[in-house]
C-alpha cells in the first residue's frame, strides 16, 4: 500500500499549474489537512531534494545483499540505477511499479542496458529471503536486482532517500503502508530524477535517455 506517491508521470511535472490536480491523489494522510499552498510547495520542494546528504551518510557504500551476492551502489560504476522499494507481498504497487521498470529496460537498446541497474530494495526482510527476492523480481524480467539491507545500515540507507514505512495488520498477516518512490541515481547515490509508481516506462526511458545526454 501506498504511503506517499507521485501520481505524476515524472517529477518535473511538479509545477504550479497541475498542483491543484496532483494533491487529491495523494494518500498520506497528513497531506490533506494541510490547506496553505506555502505550505504544500515547502513540503514538495524538501521532498523533492531528498538524497542530497547521501554522500554524507556513504550511502553509496552500504552493502546491499542479493542473492547473487553483495554489492553496494557504489560497484555500478558509471552506471545509471534505477532504484525502487516495496516487499513480495505487495497487493498493487510494486508489481505496478517493477511492470514500468521492466517495460522501461525492454525500451533500452543493447548498449543503453548495459549503462542502466533497476534495484528493488525489500521493506519486509522477515519475510523476504533473498531466494524469494530473487524470485520475484524474476518475474517482470529486466534485469532487476531483488536486495535487502542489513537491519543496523537499513534506517540509514531509507532514511537517505526518506523512505516511510510500517506494518498494518497482526505479526504473520500484514501489509506495509511505505513510500513509492522510484529514483534515478548515478553511482554516488546522487538522485537525477525522482518519479512515482505509475511513471510509464516510455517516461522512464525518456529520463534516462536525459541523463545519458547530460554525462
Amino acid at each position: 500500500q501506498a504511503l506517499l506517491s507521485f501520481p505524476t508521470r515524472r517529477s518535473s511535472d511538479l509545477s504550479l499549474n497541475n498542483l491543484g490536480k496532483l494533491l487529491p491523489d495523494y494518500y498520506y494522510f497528513y497531506l490533506m489537512k494541510i490547506r496553505n499552498i506555502t505550505k504544500i510547495i515547502l513540503l514538495l520542494a524538501i521532498i523533492l531534494s531528498s538524497g542530497c546528504t547521501s554522500e554524507k551518510s556513504n550511502v553509496a557504500d552500504i552493502v546491499l545483499n542479493s542473492a547473487q551476492g553483495e554489492t553496494k551502489l557504489s560497484s555500478y560504476k558509471n552506471k545509471l540505477i534505477l532504484l525502487s522499494f516495496g516487499y513480495t507481498h505487495c497487493p498493487d504497487i510494486c508489481p505496478a511499479t517493477l511492470s514500468h521498470v521492466s517495460h522501461a529496460m525492454d525500451l533500452l537498446s543493447k548498449s543503453e542496458k548495459e549503462r542502466v541497474q533497476p534495484i528493488f530494495v525489500t521493506l519486509d526482510p522477515e519475510r523476504d529471503t533473498l531466494d524469494k527476492l530473487e524470485e520475484y523480481v524474476g518475474f517482470f524480467g529486466g534485469n532487476i536486482l531483488g536486495v535487502s539491507v542489513d537491519s543496523g545500515q537499513s534506517e540509514s540507507f531509507l532514511k537517505a532517500f526518506s523512505i516511510e514505512s510500517f506494518k498494518d495488520g497482526d505479526e504473520e498477516d500484514y501489509t506495509i503502508n511505505h513510500s513509492t518512490y522510484l529514483f534515478l541515481l548515478d553511482d554516488q547515490a546522487k538522485v537525477l530524477d525522482m518519479m512515482g509508481h505509475k511513471t510509464s516506462g516510455e517516461f522512464i526511458v525518456e529520463s534516462i535517455r536525459n541523463k545519458f545526454k547530460e554525462k
